[in-house]
């Protein structure tokens, strides 16, 4: 059989269909990988661990938070990672083109991104604190209980995972939330989803702005939706300015990474600051200066990212 007549199999085919593709490899990889994840735990803690499954909740015991970890890596690979790889196989043979990973960064840009990140910290710190003041009217009191109850569980989790003084504990959650999580959710939702919204319209605002919108959504946490849309917009900008994908990677990263040097630090008692408040200003000028020193390097990176911006090139599969 000719593999060039094969592949790609999405080549023509129209945008629904391609979205049930894409939630079938979403379903396959979620199921594919906590199976795989389950069945390899089992040499080592045995069969009983099964029956320990619906009640993952001692957050206080080393153990429980080990597979926990090892369950949220594995969800990363079987959610995000290995559906946008795939997809973007089976729907343009050069798959590190469609990503946007196939370049890579300037020294330039890269810096103007990482700058960008932290400069953002202090506005995205208030806008926290706005988000969380949000209250819904009466009449939604049971979905606003509701999203309390995730929030509380969603943070609770990640104290648990964060608190940890050991070096060890520390490469454990730099490589699970700032590296395995940025390079995951950063391949789908701006590697892969803008590029299918982007293969159906020219529209590149609506683009990034229907991805930042799933992006903080499928987080289920309301009380940070609005703070997690605006960095997703951020990061889907300086994407389809640039065409590559490093930079929103390399931005994601620096950011959850950020957390989890000051959670480390914390806990060993180097410094004072904990998570919540790191980055807390009420200085009004520190707040000014973080949104106009973010402008400006938005713009710089616009600028720079026009200028670099190579001649476009087709993501139809040829």
């Amino acid at each position: 059989m000719d593999m060039q007549n094969l592949f790609p199999m999405l080549k023509d085919k129209p945008f629904y269909f391609r979205l049930i593709v894409l939630g079938l490899l979403i379903l396959t990889g979620m199921l594919l990988f906590s199976a795989i994840a389950i069945l390899s735990l089992v040499p080592f803690l045995g069969s009983g661990f099964l029956d320990r499954l619906q009640d993952l909740s001692d957050l206080d015991d080393t153990q429980t938070l080990q597979i926990l970890k090892y369950l949220q890596v594995m969800n990363q690979a079987g959610l995000f990672i290995a559906p946008s790889l795939v997809f973007a196989w089976l729907y343009n043979r050069q798959t590190s083109t469609f990503l946007g990973s196939g370049r890579m960064p300037k020294g330039s840009v890269l810096l103007f991104s990482v700058m960008l990140t932290g400069a953002m910290i202090p506005a995205i710190n208030l806008m926290v604190e706005w988000n969380e003041s949000i209250r819904l009217p009466e009449f939604f009191s049971g979905m606003e209980q509701w999203m309390e109850e995730k929030e509380g569980q969603a943070n609770n989790l990640t104290e648990a995972f964060l608190n940890t003084a050991s070096f060890q504990g520390f490469l454990v959650n730099f490589l699970m939330i700032g590296v395995l999580a940025a390079l995951g959710e950063e391949l789908f939702f701006r590697g892969l989803l803008i590029r299918i919204l982007l293969d159906q319209t020219p529209n590149k605002h609506f683009a990034v702005w229907i991805t930042s919108f799933l992006f903080s959504a499928l987080h289920l946490q309301f009380y940070g939706f609005f703070p997690r849309m605006l960095l997703g917009l951020v990061f889907g900008y300086v994407f389809v300015w640039t065409e590559n994908l490093w930079y929103p990677v390399a931005m994601h990263l620096v950011f959850n990474s950020i957390t989890v040097v000051v959670a480390y630090l914390n806990a060993k008692g180097s410094i004072s600051t904990d998570v919540e408040s790191f980055g807390s200003f009420s200085e009004p000028w520190v707040i000014m200066g973080s949104v106009f020193i973010s402008i400006f390097l938005f713009l710089l990176i616009y600028r720079k990212g026009m200028n670099n911006k190579k001649p476009p090139v087709s993501i139809k599969p040829r």
